[in-house]
Order: C-alpha cells, then structure tokens, then sequence
C-alpha cells in the first residue's frame, strides 16, 4: 500500500549502515558490474540486450547488474560483507547507472565514515568515476585499460609512452600463491575534461605498472592499475604491494 512505498529503499539502508560498521584501510570495497542473461526469455518485464562477461556476446536478453561487496581480512581467511545490489532494465539510460553506481558508493562513504578502498575493474577506468573519487577523497584502485592519455610534468602523453618510462624497480612476491611481480610506480595526472583546453581540471595518480616473472625468469604481460590513497600515508612499495595484494 501507500505506507509502504519506500520501505524497499529504509530497509537497503539499514542494511548498508550496518554492513559498512568496522570498515578500515585494509577493507577492500569492490565495485562490479555483471549480468544476468535471459536468453529463452520473451516477455519478461525491461529485458534488454546486455553484455556477456563470459562471452562478449551482446545479442542476448537480460539484466545488467551492479554489485559492491566489502571484504575484510580476518585472522583466517576473509570477511565478506555484502553491501548493495541492484538490477537495472531496459528504461534506465547508462548515465543515469553511473548514477545510481556513484548514489550508493556515497551511502558506503557516509556510513563508512570513508574507510576502505574502492576496487574497480577496466569497465571503470573513466572520467566520471576519478572526478567523483576525487570529490569524494577515497581510497581507490581500478584496473587500467590503458588507453587514456596520462599528464606527466605538465604535458599530456599517450599512455603506452609514459609506461615505458616506469622503472620496474620492486620485486613483490606474493607468498600466499608463490607468485613473483616486477613492478613500478610513478605519480601522474589524469585529465578531467573531456577535451584538452588552457586550464585543465585534473586528478592526481599513481600510475603502477607489473608484470608476473615465474621461477625460471619467464616474464608475463604487463597490467596497469591507477589508484590513490589520499588517506593512508604509504611509501612507494607499499603502495605497490597493496595494489597487487587487494587487487
């Protein structure tokens, strides 16, 4: 009935303003959209084509979905903290995603009291997210595509060219899977405005560069994370190695 019209929405915050209680630096929140695929069905309500993660097929029906999943580490093993989820269908324009995406990343800042750090896949390495991360003064890691253009010293290059001046001056190894990283670190801007012009609005970076080296010195690929963490005072290395450890 009309009393209960928004009880939906009172109850997914109480639930997030209890979920976000014992948030800290180590808390990885991870911000990831997926799908749910629909592909016999022809009338179910708002179906729309969507994207196949496990495919890349984007001719079937279905939901996109967004779900954001804090995780602490405990003494053995990990805390998981479901936080919100929400199914999106075929009236909801993807700005209005992003949206709803940025809405509920400020209701974890809010009841977090801004703790934990934001983890985001390629899909989010864009304008919008770092000016609201910047806003926002978060914690954060996304996963590069490597694409954009990066700011180094005042002038604006090709991201592949300020990459090849990282110098992969840590080795990292990961115990817990046996795995050893080369990796680099070097602070960059990012570009805000969507076109370059005379005064730049701009967010400052880390730029890490690794790449996997197996035991007998074959190397892997490399990745690209760009991130911040605004409110932790870390050394390079530590940076470093908390990227690839939360990641």
């Amino acid at each position: 009935n009309g009393q209960r019209k928004d009880l939906g929405k009172k109850i997914q915050k109480a639930i997030l303003f209890n979920q976000c209680k014992g948030l800290d630096s180590n808390t990885v929140i991870i911000v990831d959209d997926s799908d749910i695929i629909k592909s016999k069905a022809k009338k179910m309500e708002g179906l729309k084509k969507v994207r196949d993660g496990s495919t890349g097929r984007v001719d079937q029906n279905g939901y996109d979905l967004i779900n954001i999943v804090a995780c602490h580490p405990e003494k053995e093993g990990y805390l998981i903290k479901p936080l919100c989820s929400d199914l999106y269908s075929s009236d909801i324009e993807q700005d209005s995603i992003i949206q709803v995406t940025q809405e509920r990343m400020e209701e974890i800042i809010l009841y977090g009291n801004n703790q934990g750090v934001f983890v985001m896949d390629r899909g989010y390495d864009n304008r919008s997210m770092f000016s609201f991360l910047q806003d926002n003064g978060c914690d954060y890691i996304v996963r590069s595509e490597g694409k954009r253009n990066l700011i180094v010293n005042g002038v604006e290059k090709r991201f592949l060219e300020v990459a090849k001046t990282v110098d992969l001056k840590f080795t990292i190894k990961d115990n817990d899977k046996n795995k050893t990283f080369q990796s680099g670190i070097k602070r960059v801007k990012i570009r805000l405005d969507p076109y370059p012009k005379k005064e730049l609005e701009t967010t400052d970076a880390w730029l890490i560069l690794s790449r996997h080296v197996s035991p007998k010195g074959k190397k892997g690929g490399f990745f690209y994370f760009l991130c911040d963490f605004p409110n932790q005072n870390l050394t390079e290395r530590q940076i470093v190695e908390k990227v690839l450890k939360m990641y």
